[in-house]
């Protein structure tokens, strides 16, 4: 999972990828999902 904070924007900006083959069944996702959700819960 990368992140990039862009002050500019007032944003973050998420990145997650499989890393062998080319789908990884929604896990990547359901991680940036989670992650979102504790921003969300921690604000």
């Amino acid at each position: 999972v990368e992140f990039w904070f862009d002050p500019a924007a007032n944003a973050i900006q998420v990145r997650s990828a499989s890393r062998v083959g080319r789908g990884d069944m929604g896990v990547n996702r359901k991680r940036i999902e989670a992650v979102r959700s504790a921003l969300a819960a921690a604000k």
